[in-house]
């Protein structure tokens, strides 16, 4: 049965212009999101924080014992909600700045006007964002000072809302985009995992019912136009790769609570990694004694044009984790290797273009 609800779940995402209860999705508030999640649901897992105790309670004349009495705690920890599936070309801007928190507009007509070129950054090389005070798209307020936050709608039935979950106050502890090429069907296309974490949570006891807006189209990367890899330092190499993994870890703790339990802000603790695979062969071997540890490197990994719809270009900047390993895998030699984004000597430690239709800043 609970295959069969899983299979049938979706989630909406608006964002959240102000911080706290107001504005909240939930109870007599907004129920209807602004943008549709495209997931696997069968990776849609919800992890509240939410704790069912017993307290073994006698009558206070001691004549009758009482059976145990439940409390539930719903203000415990921050909650959770895991996500994956296939990225989609429309949802993966949301995903971006929800992680990274910051974003220029590079060019919002591109080809055509309802093409948006944006590139997403960690906020966290200039400092520390203070989530209280948060990014309205509808202001056109600048990213870069006020950071984004969502609130999200889980809709367990796909329609009947009797059980679906409010998640608000919401930003991406993680996020990984992995990378296979040697794989086959979806498996073979860019793929996404994360996980929201929220503040609060509201139980849609009275089933009222959200309006979600129509999916975006399920556009995919690595398809019709495949990636190009390169990596750049000691030497520099541009050709096959096996494997990619770009990892954002923002290990989120709230800075403190409020009475009430909710957490009254969200502090980070951003790490971002690549972990990348390479063929073993003459042309590699070389990088295997130029990139040694604390080497620094550049990856790029690209797919598409720039200012056409689906281009994607991830640069990621910083310093090795040890040295390329050569090792058997699946029967053949290959080289393997991570890089730790960190303090560049120029640049952000990680930038990434995206070129899509939705448009989250708009500066102009």
């Amino acid at each position: 049965m609970a295959d069969y609800l899983s299979r049938k779940s979706k989630v909406g995402m608006s964002f959240k212009p102000v911080w706290g209860a107001s504005g909240d999705i939930g109870g007599s508030l907004t129920a209807n999101p602004t943008y549709t999640l495209l997931v696997e649901p069968s990776q849609l897992k919800s992890t509240p924080a939410v704790t069912r105790e017993e307290l073994q309670l006698t009558s206070a004349t001691g004549l009758t014992v009482e059976r145990a009495r439940s409390v539930t705690d719903y203000t415990s920890g921050l909650h959770r909600l895991s996500f994956g599936g296939v990225a989609i070309r429309e949802n993966l801007p949301l995903l971006l700045f929800l992680s990274l928190f910051k974003a220029t507009e590079t060019d919002d007509t591109v080809s055509e006007p309802d093409d948006f070129q944006q590139v997403f950054m960690p906020w966290a090389d200039a400092g520390i964002p203070d989530f209280t005070d948060p990014f309205v798209t509808s202001a056109n307020d600048n990213p870069n000072i006020k950071p984004p936050v969502c609130a999200l709608v889980v809709d367990w039935l796909s329609g009947t809302n009797n059980g679906a979950t409010y998640y608000n106050d919401c930003i991406l502890n993680n996020l990984s985009l992995a990378l296979n090429v040697n794989n086959q069907g979806i498996a073979r296309f860019l793929n996404v995992t994360g996980e929201f974490i929220a503040a609060n949570i509201y139980e849609n006891a009275n089933g009222t019912d959200s309006t979600f807006p129509a999916a975006p189209s399920i556009v995919t990367y690595n398809n019709a136009s495949a990636f190009t890899f390169s990596i750049a330092g000691a030497i520099t190499y541009s050709g096959c790769f096996k494997t990619y993994n770009l990892t954002i870890n923002n290990n989120v703790t709230s800075d403190c609570r409020t009475t009430g339990g909710r957490a009254n802000n969200f502090r980070i603790s951003p790490e971002y990694m690549v972990d990348f695979t390479l063929p073993a062969n003459d042309t590699t071997a070389a990088l295997a004694t130029a990139f040694l540890a604390g080497t620094e490197t550049t990856i790029t990994l690209s797919t598409g044009s720039t200012g056409v719809p689906g281009y994607l270009n991830i640069v990621a900047k910083g310093a090795m984790v040890g040295n390329l390993e050569r090792m058997i895998e699946n029967g053949v030699w290959v080289y393997k290797g991570q890089l730790k984004c960190e303090l560049p000597s120029s640049g952000n430690s990680l930038a990434i273009t995206a070129c899509s239709l939705t448009q989250l800043i708009d500066l102009s």
